[in-house]
């Protein structure tokens, strides 16, 4: 709770924004913190009755959605897009579990984040001036957001530096 009120206030003493910016963004926060207290369950328990494919229309519908309400910039509507197709398809794909000896977990930590610099990089290096355009920012970070969500997790169950993490329905 105190970070998000000290950058808040922070970003008025900067003059980045204006008090009513900050009433407004805390206002909408609190409302969302809300939304998901009280729908939360509800909408988690109807989405996992949709096929993947339906949620991943889903989730391209929000990102479309994102890039129209904010064009500037199209990063964030990508890393939506790429962190709810992970999400949608880890628990079939790549159901790992965080636990495991302090040496595994850093292990993973070093080699997760060496692996997601690279895939945000490789476009950069590759596409040069063309990475910037908003097609070229969304796929990017559509991509380095699917990584970190899945293809992170996937890697390290075949290196053996994660374990399969048993269905929640075994779990029950």
């Amino acid at each position: 709770l105190a970070l998000p009120l000290i950058v808040g206030l922070t970003r008025i003493y900067l003059g980045v924004h204006f008090p009513t910016d900050l009433a407004l963004g805390w206002a909408l926060g609190a409302l969302l913190v809300g939304a998901e207290a009280a729908l939360g369950d509800r909408i988690a328990a109807a989405l996992s009755k949709l096929r993947p494919q339906l949620r991943l229309a889903a989730a391209a519908a929000v990102a479309l959605a994102m890039n129209a309400l904010y064009s500037e910039d199209s990063a964030l509507g990508g890393a939506f897009f790429g962190f709810s197709a992970g999400l949608i398809y880890a628990p079939t794909v790549a159901p790992f579990s965080t636990g495991g000896s302090a040496g595994r977990r850093a292990l993973r930590y070093l080699f997760g984040t060496a692996t997601v610099v690279a895939v945000y990089m490789a476009p950069k290096l590759l596409l040069g001036e063309l990475g910037s355009e908003p097609l070229a920012r969304f796929l990017r970070y559509a991509v380095v957001t699917a990584w970190g969500a899945l293809g992170a997790p996937w890697l390290f169950l075949r290196l053996g530096l994660a374990e399969r993490e048993e269905p929640q329905s075994a779990r029950e």
